[in-house]
């Protein structure tokens, strides 16, 4: 939506006319619209040099269009004639103002468009001198020469109106590029929920036939082989290992379906954070030891109880302690940490892995999105795993912090509310 000024920055044409023209320029700087530009010139102008009438001409691909007035009778408001047919034209093809003292003595007047006016003497000045985008007129009913101090005026009220007409056109562009960027906004958000709905009726359809995949794999391992079928025995490992990591895939993507729809259903309770982190750390030693990168866990400072959804908290300690492993490389460190904290619980995952640069930082929250280290051809991943991590631990009061240098390693840090009377009244 277009921000609206307060009502009394607002124009209104039932205000008094202005009294000085530090007043009239100070509400054209007000102005948001062509339409009211040209309603405060009108009337200011005319107020201002006691003049019979004032118009406002736009230029118009070769015309004049003669788009507003304020006067005793009707001028031309609403029509359009040639530059080189009219005085506003001629004032802006010059660029410069013009006197007239009687429009019947001067050539440049179109005498049949003035007869049915009450026109006898004017001043045109050009708005925007110097490439003029329209003109600004004062009429009198009587014959009169315009004195200097109001040529000055009228060229004052003309830089005024140049000024605010570029403020329009700016402000008209800014809304419009914002406006977009909502629509942008909200179109992306659409393809993302429509991308989850799509993943998530899949992930559904594939759970099934998967589960049955891995289980009669497990039989068939558990099966004695026959002698020298190692190869067999390996070709189960490989469907086995490609069936968990699919079917960890089809979980993600239903955690991140629940989420995104609000359907994510959390318990909150006590937990004693260091039991759930040495079960997180215990279920990746394996895999960690595998990969040649050493697993560490520092001593819990205490027996903290933080208000948490047990397996939830779980789940986001796997993935995060997951991604540590996946990008350190053999020989490297994964330290399991508890920072000080004195407003909760900290849990700190340092890794001296491969890193991310700071771009990546900002993006690597987002569903979906993938760093450059997971579109390595090592590291395929569906870039969901920190986003369901950030997702959880959000949901349950906390914050999730990332530091991380390429090259360097990654600390994630998890900081969690501590278990309260106060938590235990709200649960």
């Amino acid at each position: 939506m277009v921000e609206i000024l307060p009502s009394f920055l607002q124009y209104d044409e039932r205000q008094s006319n202005p009294d000085t023209v530090i007043d009239l320029i100070s509400r054209l700087s007000l102005a948001r619209g062509l339409d009211e530009v040209m309603a405060i010139v009108r009337r200011g102008a005319r107020h201002l040099t006691g003049a019979d009438g004032v118009s406002f001409v736009l230029r118009d691909d070769g015309k004049c269009f003669y788009a507003d007035e304020d006067a005793i009778g009707p001028l031309w408001k609403g029509q359009r004639f040639p530059m080189q047919a009219c005085i506003s034209g001629w004032a802006m093809l010059n660029r410069q103002p013009v006197v007239i003292e009687d429009i019947y003595l001067d050539p440049r007047i179109p005498h049949d468009a003035y007869r049915r006016t009450f026109v006898k003497s004017l001043v045109m000045v050009p708005v925007r001198q110097e490439d003029p985008v329209a003109a600004i007129g004062a009429y009198w009913a009587h014959q009169r020469c315009p004195t200097k101090d109001e040529v000055d005026l009228l060229m004052t009220i003309a830089n005024g109106a140049a000024v605010a007409m570029t403020n329009v056109a700016l402000y008209a562009s800014l809304v419009a590029a914002k406006e977009e960027a909502e629509r942008n906004a909200m179109v992306a958000e659409q393809a993302g929920r429509a991308k989850l709905f799509f993943l998530a009726n899949i992930s559904h359809e594939l759970r099934t036939p998967l589960n049955a995949i891995i289980g009669f794999a497990q039989i068939m391992q558990a099966t004695q082989p026959a002698p020298g079928a190692a190869q067999y025995s390996e070709n189960l490992d490989c469907i086995l290992q490609a069936g968990n990591n699919l079917l960890r895939l089809v979980e993600d993507l239903l955690d991140m379906s629940r989420l995104e729809d609000g359907q994510f259903s959390l318990d909150p309770c006590p937990v004693t954070i260091a039991t759930v982190v040495d079960e997180a750390v215990e279920a990746l030693g394996l895999q960690a030891a595998e990969a040649g990168v050493e697993l560490s866990l520092a001593a819990a400072p205490s027996a903290a109880t933080v208000r948490a959804d047990r397996r939830a908290i779980k789940q986001v300690l796997l993935n995060l302690l997951a991604n540590a492993v996946k990008f350190t490389p053999r020989g490297g460190r994964i330290d399991v940490e508890w920072p000080d904290c004195d407003d909760g619980c900290t849990v700190a995952i340092r890794d001296t892995g491969i890193g991310m640069s700071p771009q990546e930082l900002e993006r690597v929250r987002e569903p979906f999105v993938q760093t450059a280290r997971e579109r390595h051809q090592f590291h395929q991943g569906a870039g969901l795993g920190l986003s369901i991590a950030n997702a959880l631990v959000h949901l349950q009061g906390g914050r999730l912090d990332i530091a991380s240098c390429p090259e360097k390693g990654t600390t994630v840090s998890v900081h969690l509310p501590l278990w309260t009377d106060e938590a235990a009244r709200d649960s």
